[in-house]
């Protein structure tokens, strides 16, 4: 099957199809009309299809068997008609419905491989380029691209635009025009795609609200809590006395969620934990963003709190409660702690005392007047504390410094920790309440 050169109008198309069959070329043609006033994509589809796969008939026979470029567009064109004729046949279980990109995908390897079979080496890059369009949506739409990255990929289509016209600018003009104008497409995308992440991380985002409670049974004596926080600010206070519920507040990025568990066990014991955990690992651009976060902890109950936060300053106001154990892990951000006026009573709590981890910040303790500290620092990993030299000395054991209270050894109310600070400094602050 061959297009005519004689009996033609655009493509010679209908001429072509006219010479292998009984129906004329005008025939044809109002076919064709008919197909894409019925279906505009298959109409379009079909008879670019048809006019790249099929030579013309002046040429005759090309290095590849006119026999097999009829053969594909044999195939290529059922496939076509069959998705227009039987709507829904292309649609994913999600509801996206894959017959354009599809459609797409198939003249962009119809494309291709004409430029591979003319010789026209120049276009082969463009071909190509147009095969990964289609080829990503459908991946994207089949969800093995995830979500997240598909929805960077679609902000950044404009891109295709700006390959094309630099393409076709550069390709008779400097060598590799075409490799060129890809790079330039590709980077422009990237920073695009850096400078949207970016310019999001510091907003402070309010959709997502999230509000957990739990009451602490009159049998439970002490209870460990754990959290878990990602890119959210987090405050630590205690609920008035008299309660006995634990509260924690979230708000946040949708593509965030709490997990909590629960759980008492019978020597008066509990344990609270709450994760903050990211739904999607490549979250949409409207989800990147900070929360916030406030934990409540009842007054009168034996508490341990262990906290882990990846990106946000700490505020741990622990100045009313019962706190045997503070142990921070904070990646980035600055944190303010405040001790209670409180002797721990757990027998491990001297052998084994909390520790505060701040890696990229700054770390401020506030100290009661009624308590004592001891805090021990690694000389290798921390910078010389700042702190009233008239109430607390410095014992240096050569690869620690040792802080400790002028009157530890007589005070009622001994506190003990641990205070690594690699990159910022370490304030102590006496008399807070």
């Amino acid at each position: 099957m061959q297009r005519s050169l004689t009996h033609r109008i655009l493509g010679g198309v209908c001429g072509g199809l006219a010479a292998r069959t009984p129906l004329s070329p005008p025939v044809w043609r109002l076919i064709f009309i008919l197909l894409t006033g019925w279906n505009i994509t298959a109409g379009i589809a079909l008879y670019l299809l048809l006019w790249w796969l099929l030579p013309p008939a002046a040429l005759g026979r090309r290095r590849a068997s006119p026999a097999l470029n009829t053969l594909l567009a044999l195939l290529f064109g059922a496939l076509i008609l069959f998705g227009a004729a039987m709507p829904g046949t292309f649609r994913t279980a999600s509801g996206a419905d894959l017959y354009l990109p599809i459609v797409a995908l198939v003249l962009a390897l119809v494309f291709l491989f004409r430029q591979v079979q003319s010789g026209a080496t120049s276009n082969i890059l463009i071909g190509i380029v147009a095969i990964v369009i289609p080829a990503v949506f459908t991946a994207g739409s089949l969800e093995i691209i995830p979500f997240g990255i598909f929805d960077v990929i679609l902000r950044g289509l404009p891109s295709v635009l700006i390959f094309a016209g630099g393409a076709l600018l550069l390709r008779q003009r400097v060598p590799y025009g075409g490799v060129i104008a890809l790079i330039i497409s590709v980077a422009l995308v990237g920073g695009i795609a850096s400078y949207a992440f970016s310019s999001r991380v510091d907003n402070v985002l309010t959709a997502n609200q999230t509000t957990l409670t739990e009451t602490v049974s009159a049998s439970v004596t002490t209870v460990q809590i754990n959290v878990e926080a990602l890119a959210t600010e987090v405050q630590f206070f205690s609920l008035a006395p008299g309660s006995r519920d634990i509260k924690v507040s979230f708000s946040g990025s949708t593509g965030n969620e709490l997990e909590h568990t629960y759980e008492e066990y019978g020597d008066g014991l509990a344990t609270f934990t709450v994760r903050e955990r990211q739904k999607s690992p490549y979250p949409l651009l409207e989800e990147i963003g900070r929360g916030t976060m406030q934990v409540e902890l009842p007054q009168d109950i034996a508490i341990s709190v262990a906290f882990a936060g990846v990106d946000g300053n700490g505020t741990f106001d622990m100045g009313s409660l019962d706190l045997e154990r503070l142990n921070l892990d904070i990646q980035r951000g600055d944190a303010l702690v405040t001790l209670p006026a409180y002797q721990p009573l757990s027998p491990g709590v001297a052998q084994n005392p909390g520790e505060f981890f701040v890696r990229a910040g700054n770390l401020r303790l506030l100290i009661p007047d009624a308590a004592a500290g001891r805090f021990v620092l690694d000389k290798s990993l921390n910078q010389f504390p700042t702190r009233d030299e008239s109430l607390y000395a410095v014992e240096d054991t050569g690869t620690q410094w040792i802080l400790v209270s002028r009157r530890y050894d007589t005070s009622a109310i001994q506190i003990q920790y641990r205070l690594t600070v690699p990159r910022g400094e370490i304030r102590l602050e006496i008399g807070a309440e």
